[in-house]
């Protein structure tokens, strides 16, 4: 028996129970058990928890009705689960209805054509019926209806600036990216005249454009491609553009935890070029300056340095936010990047270290080997790729604002193994704005310990 098999035996739900045992309008006593198996109260009425239950059974291969019959012909709906103030903002004519309930292509061209509805018309949020389909996951629809609009058309931006490439990049459409830039792109490599990728991809209203959300590097790379093909004069600083908050999408990328995205731009920025790898050293110097020659200088210090380094309006870079939330995988993935600055400082004067330093819970006694194994990476990567120009020193005596070094910040912590780590690299007579020093703090917190 197959594991979702086992999944509905185990709870007793068989293909003749999808109804007996009341999975529609399920009975007080079945409520507990369902509420089990999926973690959430019972609604009355069509429900997500329905839906879920027959997509299960389907897959299972437990029952041959469709979807549509084993739910009553209603999953499709998702009208039915709005609330009636979100109906009211989302759903203002036919054209709405019919693309959220999954209509065929056959109906939305009858209501285009028999009404007077249009398929720019808006609703209450500023979306169209077109930015509706995209935002609802309904893909299929977006891409039906992007053929019935115009170029000039898909510029449009909702109430929150949020254009259709914005809600694609966000939803992951990558098929739908190539679609809207393919509405607009001129064949005639000589005339451009009529065409710039940045016309379909505005400001929204906190300042970010398509790149800030991109779900994956999928998109991300879909987004690169577009801009190079349809920009008149291509530039570098396309993706280094800041919001209101002067975040990057590499910052907005670490704080979603969007791994994929943050790979990418790593291995698109900082990846060595041919002559880097190149084993021979007296070949690397005539490639090295026909690279040089050939715009490559310009690639690694605008592409890569202000980009991975980029700071936000409390100075952060995208490496001390990942140190911030302990992202432990995108610090090292951010880390591969050896134009990577791990002495940059924020507004509190602390390097992406401290930042870890102070994240970390001062109470835990024993972190785990994790956590530990990324702290000695951190000290140890700055000189990694800049041993020739820098030492450990650098970055573990630093001080921030407040003339704490990394050693003062680990002495306040229960678990002795960052200060024991740090104290035989640092300098351990550092004295902070109280002028005390990192062992006088260390001290201080074992007794507290001990005491406790």
């Amino acid at each position: 028996m197959n594991r979702c098999k086992r999944i509905l035996y185990r709870f007793g739900f068989g293909s003749s129970e999808l109804f007996s045992h009341g999975l529609l309008f399920p009975r007080r006593r079945e409520s507990s058990r369902i509420r089990h198996l999926f973690g959430f109260r019972i609604k009355s009425g069509m429900t997500i928890l329905t839906i879920n239950l027959a997509l299960l059974m389907i897959s299972c291969g437990e029952t041959h009705m469709s979807l549509e019959e084993a739910t009553g012909g209603e999953a499709a709906s998702l009208i039915a689960q709005m609330d009636p103030k979100e109906k009211e903002e989302v759903v203002t004519n036919e054209l709405f209805e019919a693309v959220l309930d999954n209509k065929p292509e056959e109906e939305i061209d009858k209501i285009l054509s028999d009404t007077n509805i249009s398929v720019t018309s808006v609703n209450k949020r500023g979306d169209t019926s077109f930015g509706v389909a995209i935002q609802f996951k309904r893909k299929e629809k977006a891409l039906l209806l992007v053929e019935k609009l115009q170029c000039e058309d898909l510029s449009h931006q909702n109430n929150k600036g949020e254009s259709y490439l914005y809600l694609a990049s966000r939803e992951g459409y990558v098929e739908l990216i190539h679609r809207i830039a393919d509405k607009c792109y001129e064949n005639d490599m000589l005339d451009f005249s009529d065409y710039e990728f940045s016309d379909v991809d505005p400001e929204t209203l906190n300042g970010e454009i398509a790149i800030h959300v991109a779900l994956n590097g999928a998109v991300a790379e879909a987004l690169d491609y577009e801009y190079t093909r349809g920009t008149l004069e291509y530039s570098w600083f396309v993706f280094h553009k800041g919001n209101d908050r002067e975040e990057s999408f590499l910052h907005k990328a670490v704080q979603d935890n969007r791994v994929n995205t943050v790979e990418w731009a790593v291995r698109t920025y900082c990846d060595e070029s041919e002559w880097e790898q190149s084993e021979s050293s007296w070949k690397q110097i005539p490639a090295s300056i026909w690279n040089y020659i050939s715009g490559g200088f310009q690639t690694y210090i605008y592409n890569v340095a202000q980009l991975v380094n980029y700071q936000d309006v409390e100075n952060n870079t995208a490496l001390h936010l990942a140190a911030q939330s302990l992202n432990t995988k995108i610090i090292r993935i951010l880390s591969d990047c050896r134009w990577m600055d791990y002495l940059i400082e924020n507004k509190n004067g602390n390097i992406a270290l401290q930042v870890f330093l102070e994240s970390l819970d001062d109470k835990l006694k024993n972190h785990s080997q994790e956590i530990k194994d990324t702290f000695v990476f951190l000290i140890h990567r700055e000189i990694y790729f800049k041993e020739w120009v820098t030492n450990i020193s650098d970055t573990v005596d630093h001080q921030n604002k407040n003339d704490d070094s990394s050693l003062h910040i680990s002495a306040r912590l229960a678990d002795p193994f960052f200060y024991n780590y740090l104290k035989k690299l640092s300098n351990v007579n550092l004295r902070n704005k109280e002028g005390r020093t990192p062992e006088e703090i260390f001290d201080s917190t074992r007794s507290k310990i001990k005491n406790l």
